[in-house]
């Protein structure tokens, strides 16, 4: 059973031209797009969905795959490309790399990619692994870095730290997908803009360069930012950007 707030929300436009597809982190909910919701207008189908295995326990978390949410992402982003003549795709860690895909996949539809703390390369710190254990032993903190992690976290708190073990093979799999992303981000051809947290615990400052690199993306540093938790000006400039990238589709 879904953990409250963790369920996908969906609005179906009839007659839209528009969708906007949004896709969470390997860990994480549609809950990170809360903010971004109210700035699409009214005239565009909105998906924020959730990913199999998400939701839920720290075995039915185990239990999903790398291969299970890419089809999952696939599929539906073929079926959206199929019923509406713009797609624009936001994604959040793991789910940048499943919006690259199909923007690979779509070039022709996929109008826009709006890309979050892309994983290009990872290299988790000391802290990310005390915030991740602060979040999953549900423990209650001021800290507005481990409250925005908790926020965005979509698997149930368990005390029973060995039952993560069998997330493993899980992170694994991110980081051979964010090897395959590396190989093929040169073929990117859809324009999008991608933002790079300063103090991201997750994920190094390389990814900065190579998504420069890429000619159609539009980088932004975020300089106060995390992986999770952004202060009140970046989300302000997140907003903007987000707004400036629909107003041509809306």
């Amino acid at each position: 059973m879904n953990s409250p707030g963790h369920r996908e929300y969906i609005r179906r436009v009839p007659g839209a031209k528009t969708a906007v597809l949004c896709i969470h982190g390997i860990i994480g909910s549609p809950r990170h797009f809360t903010g971004l919701i109210p700035l699409i207008p009214g005239n565009v189908t909105v998906y924020n969905i959730l990913l199999p295995g998400h939701g839920g326990t720290a075995e039915d978390f185990a239990r999903s795959s790398m291969r299970d949410w890419e089809l999952y992402v696939a599929k539906l982003a073929n079926r959206l490309c199929g019923e509406y003549e713009n797609l624009i795709i936001a994604g959040h860690s793991m789910g940048t790399l499943f919006a690259v895909d199909a923007a690979l996949a779509n070039p022709e539809r996929v109008k826009g990619l709006f890309l979050m703390n892309v994983p290009l390369t990872p290299r988790p710190k000391l802290d990310a692994v005390l915030n991740s254990v602060g979040v999953l032993w549900d423990v209650t903190s001021p800290n507005p870095v481990i409250s925005a992690s908790k926020a965005s976290y979509s698997i149930q708190p368990d005390k029973r730290l060995w039952k993560y073990l069998a997330w493993l093979p899980r992170y694994g799999e991110l980081f051979k997908k964010a090897a395959q992303t590396r190989q093929r981000l040169p073929l990117l051809r859809v324009p999008g803009v991608a933002f790079v947290s300063g103090r991201d615990e997750l994920v190094s400052p390389l990814t900065y360069p190579l998504l420069r690199r890429t000619g159609t993306v539009k980088t932004v540093w975020l300089p106060g930012s995390r992986h999770y938790y952004y202060t009140k000006e970046d989300r302000a400039r997140i907003k903007a950007e987000f707004s400036a990238m629909l107003a041509p589709f809306c």
